[in-house]
């Protein structure tokens, strides 16, 4: 796993506890953005594999 992907998460998770704890709106906005960009990183992997594999699929020669 990703560390940037792994840490965004954390903190979303860890601050989505305090705020339902807390019950605060501002911490849920603030973990909400946490676990997009988790979100937005992990389909970046996944654009990024999926490039990379259709770019060798293509450069092999068919016999």
């Amino acid at each position: 796993m990703n560390p940037l992907r792994y840490f965004t998460a954390l903190m979303g998770f860890l601050a989505a506890a305090i705020a339902i704890a807390r019950d605060d709106r501002t911490l849920v906005w603030i973990a909400i953005g946490f676990l997009g960009s988790s979100f937005a990183v992990r389909m970046m992997q996944r654009f990024q594999q999926r490039r990379a594999s259709s770019e060798e699929s293509t450069d092999s020669p068919e016999d």
